[in-house]
């Protein structure tokens, strides 16, 4: 999902580079209150300069912690495009470019870093542009959805239901924030190479004020009911851009 980013299995996975999940890029959009109640109507383009740095931690795998950055880079009508740098050790992708959807409020294309074409985008290497987006607007507490994601490599996909659990305080390094607290819970489906599929759960912390995704968990299991990933993503820092 944010996170500008938040990570998900995607990248865990196949690209062993930091997303969205947190990956993710979630944006401010306008907040409706009544009654002691949160409205999230949607989300808003993001500003040149908005920065995030994040600390991944994949406890499962018993790995050191890492950090990742996100920066905007330039936005352009729909899109917005967004520069990635992780200091993961030995790092697949230790530079990438997003393109995130405005419209949609999500990160949907993944390039490989080039100075000399447009927007520093090279190769693309990622296409979400039709899988579910992680946060449905408007949010609220107590709304429900599902959401569907193929895999980047196309050999199975994640099927979750969500839920807007609370609208609470979260305090990471990074800040303490007014937040939705979202639970996704369901599988993960493998289709290719045999038929397997295990549990799967995603506990996101989602805040306005910093446009991102805040506080990001991720367990599964194996199709035997094994842990399997155990991941924590969590802002570590905060930096708006001037037009803030």
């Amino acid at each position: 999902m944010a996170r500008i980013f938040v990570v998900t299995r995607e990248i865990i996975m196949q690209l062993s580079i930091p997303a969205v999940r947190l990956a993710t890029a979630l944006l401010l959009g306008a907040i409706v209150s009544g009654a002691g109640a949160q409205t999230q109507e949607g989300p808003m383009a993001p500003v040149i300069g908005d920065k995030w740095t994040y600390q991944f931690h994949n406890k499962g795998d018993k790995r050191e912690p890492y950090q990742y950055s996100h920066q905007v880079k330039a936005v352009d009508g729909p899109s917005a495009w967004i520069l990635g740098e992780s200091k993961e050790p030995n790092a697949r992708r230790p530079r990438y470019v997003w393109r995130y959807d405005v419209p949609k409020g999500e990160v949907v294309e993944l390039f490989e870093p080039d100075d000399a074409a447009p927007q520093g985008a090279g190769k693309r290497v990622v296409d979400r542009a039709k899988v579910d987006a992680w946060l449905q607007f408007p949010l609220s507490v107590g709304k429900k959805y599902t959401v569907k994601r193929a895999w980047d490599n196309g050999r199975g996909f994640d099927e979750y239901t969500a839920e807007v659990q609370a609208y609470e305080k979260v305090k990471v390094e990074g800040g303490e924030f007014d937040s939705y607290r979202i639970r996704f819970a369901g599988f993960w489906n493998q289709r290719e190479g045999g038929s397997y599929a295990g549990r799967s759960e995603h506990l996101v912390w989602y805040a306005p004020a910093a446009k991102t995704t805040v506080r990001w968990q991720y367990t599964n299991r194996t199709s035997n009911g094994g842990s399997w990933n155990d991941t924590l993503t969590e802002l570590v820092k905060w930096e708006p851009g001037a037009a803030n």
